[in-house]
């Protein structure tokens, strides 16, 4: 696997955090943090093929969120108690 090897500034109980969590995933700082932004490029794709659909054939209804709710509580993706919006 090619990598790249970025620099960043963080704030001092930012790096503290993200050490600790690496260390208790047990993941190298860079394992850890290449982690965590793959999941945010990933919900943020999510989020933006919602808005592409919901912007061609309209607004998700209530039944729709609803499912979509029990499928990402069931995967354990967000806990069943995620409020119902819109």
């Amino acid at each position: 696997m090619t990598t790249e090897r970025l620099s960043l500034s963080l704030r001092p109980e930012i790096a503290a955090a993200v050490r600790e969590a690496a260390k208790a995933s047990g993941k190298t700082i860079s394992g850890w943090v290449e982690d965590v932004v793959a999941d945010i490029a990933r919900r943020q794709a999510g989020r933006a093929a919602m808005a592409e659909y919901q912007a061609e054939l309209g607004a998700f209804t209530a039944q729709e969120r609803a499912q979509a709710r029990r499928v990402l509580a069931d995967l354990g993706i967000v806990g069943a108690d995620l409020p119902a919006t819109g």
